[in-house]
């Protein structure tokens, strides 16, 4: 949180906050519904604490799970837009797209057609703003998952 809070003070535009309180509370409480309750709990730094790769996996899955099933219900409730909270890229969306990717990636979850969290990872195919780390652009990134692919391999799970 600390770089997103440097990032907006440095560089305020465009800006990572709406300026609307109940807005800007809605993007503090997706990300800190990500950076406390799911990445800590699901990051490989933690394997070292399981008997087995096989019940970190296990475990790590079921945490994502929990996470985003919260993060679902949270976006349900936010502003209908093609984000996380409304139709701008915000502090949200910054933490949200490492866990779908690791969701999606490391962790096998897959998103269902309609879901909020499958609709916004859709958007994101289109955010000119994610398309220099997102993916193929990178070139370190040639065996990773785009946003596309996140997209389009869960949705054909679900």
């Amino acid at each position: 949180m600390a770089i997103l809070q440097y990032l907006e003070d440095t560089r305020p535009l465009p800006s990572l906050w709406p300026s609307d309180p109940l807005q800007r509370a809605r993007v503090r409480e997706i990300c800190e519904t990500v950076v406390s309750g799911i990445q800590p709990l699901q990051n490989v730094g933690l394997k070292k604490y399981f008997s087995s790769a096989d019940q970190f996996q296990t475990f790590a899955q079921t945490i994502a799970q929990r996470g985003l099933q919260t993060l679902e219900e949270l976006l349900k409730n936010s502003s209908g837009g093609k984000y996380c909270v409304g139709d701008q890229l915000t502090a949200a969306d910054i933490c949200f797209v490492p866990q779908i990717f690791n969701a999606a990636g490391r962790l096998e979850y897959a998103l269902l057609d309609g879901c909020a969290l499958y609709d916004i990872t859709q958007s994101y195919s289109q955010a000119q703003a994610l398309r220099p780390w997102a993916g193929p652009h990178r070139p370190d990134a040639a065996s990773e998952l785009s946003v596309t692919d996140v997209v389009t391999t869960s949705g054909a799970d679900g």
